[in-house]
């Protein structure tokens, strides 16, 4: 018989519960190769079994010794898959591997003694007197100042209807000349405000983008013509800094507390 005429037999037979074509074709070809005997051949039984309750501690034991092992290394010396090592280690264990955060300094326990002591010192004095402390604290920023600035692109938006065009502006670049204007201030003032000699590195802080809004579209011929400009038409302290300034010289008492605790 072929195995569509044993097939169709089977199904008239069995109905539903009639083997697939292809196992009966499997079958058929088997016993043309030999097959003699319709029991299955004896199996090696249940796969074994890679995590037992003993297999998480020699793995932890090995994550204790060595925090950056992988899971291929683990696997290895435990005689199992990577998949079961990684799955000991992050569902079993808890582990999750993560990259170390950078921080400026890592501090020896007597800078960190130091810097605790630097700190209560720091906080009874502002204990003692708040307005006065507050009030000597002195900041310095640079940057430098072009002769020519030209207008940002946030202070050119405007308002425009949903059938207008969009406005347009040419690309204008800061002119070459330059120089570098350096201002002392504290929480209420601009304390002083000097200027560099050329091809000094510039560093920009938080009051200069500012600065330079309020400089935008100004011609100056000069070095000396920005200099006359320091006045307070331009460089006085706007609300919003002063404001920032007292409220991050406020907090400071807080966070110094803050750090003692964790200490």
């Amino acid at each position: 018989m072929t195995p569509s005429e044993i097939h169709e037999d089977m199904v008239r037979t069995l109905t539903d519960n009639a083997p697939s074509y292809a196992t009966e074709k499997r079958w058929v070809n088997e016993f043309k190769h030999g097959r003699e005997s319709v029991i299955d051949y004896p199996r090696l039984g249940r796969p074994p079994t890679a995590t037992t309750k003993d297999t998480p501690d020699p793995a932890l034991g090995m994550i204790m010794q060595d925090r950056r092992i992988s899971c291929p290394q683990i696997a290895e010396t435990l005689g199992i898959s990577t998949e079961r090592a990684d799955n000991i280690v992050t569902k079993e264990l808890g582990f999750s591997k993560v990259f170390a955060r950078r921080i400026p300094r890592l501090l020896t326990p007597e800078q960190k003694r130091t810097r605790c002591i630097l700190s209560t010192s720091n906080l009874e004095l502002f204990e003692t007197d708040e307005v006065n402390f507050l009030a000597r604290f002195i900041t310095m920023d640079e940057s430098w100042v072009h002769h020519y600035q030209p207008e940002a692109k946030e202070q050119s938006k405007q308002w425009k209807h949903a059938s207008s065009p969009t406005p347009k502006k040419a690309r204008v670049n800061s002119s070459a000349s330059k120089v570098m204007a350096l201002v002392f201030l504290n929480s209420q003032v601009v304390l002083l405000i000097d200027y560099l000699e050329k091809d000094l590195a510039p560093s920009d802080f938080h009051i200069f983008p500012k600065m330079k809004k309020a400089l935008a579209v100004h011609h100056f011929a000069s070095d000396n013509d920005i200099i006359d400009a320091r006045g307070p038409k331009y460089l006085q302290i706007p609300a919003w800094l002063s404001g920032s300034l007292i409220d991050v010289l406020t907090a400071c008492p807080h966070l110094i507390s803050q750090v003692l605790l964790i200490r």
